[in-house]
């Protein structure tokens, strides 16, 4: 690689060890300059990334099969983060409610406002002891929707 400027620069690239396998490596360059203001080369640091690659590449291939499974499901689905509170509701679950995907809060609270009077709160305790653990069972909830056009 020329760098005829001396700018600084990144690149990652695959490098064959002594061992004869590859390995992806980060490289991070400086340019050196002489006292006369001379570009005289570069300090370069470089880094194996190669686990990080790699997970990276499985974890994409993963989430593939997963949204696959997804869309071949024509299930709903729902991810409830209960550290920050936010959910993520699929547009297949959307569709399934009878809501357009835009018009969805991304709040636990919204889904459990939607739903019959009678079984928000049998619901919201069943999934609060649910995520503390004391009854992590598995479980299916059928709760009824309030009407569609509501808020």
């Amino acid at each position: 690689m020329s760098n005829v400027h001396g700018r600084a620069f990144e690149i990652e690239y695959r490098l064959r060890r002594a061992d004869w396998q590859y390995r992806w490596i980060a490289g991070h360059g400086n340019p050196r300059f002489t006292a006369e203001g001379q570009f005289a080369g570069y300090i370069v640091a470089n880094l194996d990334i190669h686990e990080q690659r790699t997970t990276e590449r499985r974890l994409a291939d993963s989430e593939q099969r997963c949204q696959l499974i997804v869309a071949g499901s024509h299930d709903g689905v729902w991810d409830w983060d209960t550290v920050t509170g936010n959910v993520c509701y699929s547009d297949r679950w959307t569709a399934l409610v009878g809501v357009e995907p835009g018009d969805v809060d991304d709040s636990i609270e919204w889904w459990l406002s939607r739903m019959h009077p009678d079984d928000s709160g049998p619901v919201r305790s069943r999934l609060l002891r649910y995520v503390e653990d004391r009854d992590a069972a598995p479980f299916a909830l059928g709760p009824r929707q309030r009407d569609r056009l509501r808020r």
